[in-house]
């Protein structure tokens, strides 16, 4: 599980802020991705 939605990760999957392949209409990721993605996201917010 994660704490975003399918909107939103699809959102940073077309920007390119979270490693995602888009197979058929939908957004794929991979659970490294989205840990990656989250653990910066950890930092980022402690680095203010």
């Amino acid at each position: 599980m994660t704490p975003y939605s399918k909107e939103y990760l699809g959102l940073l999957a077309r920007r390119g802020m979270i490693g995602a392949a888009k197979i058929g209409r939908n957004w794929h990721i991979t659970r490294e991705a989205l840990d990656l993605y989250l653990a910066k996201a950890k930092l980022k917010k402690a680095a203010k």
